[in-house]
């Protein structure tokens, strides 16, 4: 599928499986959205990445857990490009803490 002129969104898009959707999205045309949340360098790389192999793309940080800053995402993508076409939510948090055990009787 051909996504010329296609302009979206992928947040998480810093590393990892966003990453590489970014990536094939502007290899397909698409002008990509690079949204991070604190991986500003990673976030570079793939937009780096994007450009070198002839694709738009632009990196822009935005906790979208955050309604204003959400909302500042989305205003600065229509800034840059006219619209948004597609949002591809891949951004996830991760809360790292010990499992309960229990355990189950023995009959």
């Amino acid at each position: 599928m051909k996504l010329e002129s296609k302009v979206i969104i992928v947040t998480g898009a810093s590393r990892g499986i966003g990453k590489e959707i970014a990536i094939l999205l502007a290899k397909n045309g698409a002008k990509v959205i690079v949204n991070h949340s604190n991986s500003e360098d990673e976030a570079k790389d793939t937009v780096k990445t994007i450009l070198s192999n002839g694709g738009k793309a632009i990196a822009l940080k935005a906790d979208v857990s955050d309604e204003t800053q959400v909302t500042q995402l989305f205003d600065k993508a229509i800034e840059t490009y006219g619209r948004v076409d597609v949002l591809i939510n891949n951004a996830g948090v991760m809360i790292s803490k010990k499992i309960k055990r229990q355990y189950a009787r023995r009959f």
